[in-house]
């Protein structure tokens, strides 16, 4: 039996990358993840499963020399969808 495909719910196209990746929690403490998709109002990112992340972060994406903040909108295991509010040059 063919698998069912749900309708694309998306306003926008999210093309596929696959960039490193930190998101910066308390004392800025980089936790690796990967961007897998990325669009103008968000992305979509793989972390490791066992990650506890707070709703609201800082993701800093060092290829693109920008650090977005952003709001947790849902996570499924390692995979995680985000919104972003802002973002600013990447200042070390």
């Amino acid at each position: 039996m063919p698998p069912s495909h749900q309708p694309e719910r998306r306003s926008q196209p999210r093309p596929a990358v696959q960039k490193n990746a930190f998101i910066l929690v308390g004392d800025n403490t980089g936790i690796p993840c990967i961007v897998r998709n990325i669009h103008s109002g968000g992305a979509e990112l793989n972390v490791a499963a066992e990650t506890e992340l707070p709703v609201r972060f800082l993701l800093h994406v060092p290829s693109d020399g920008l650090a977005y903040r952003i709001v947790v909108c849902w996570r499924k295991s390692e995979r995680v969808g985000v919104e972003f509010k802002s973002s600013e040059p990447w200042q070390e």
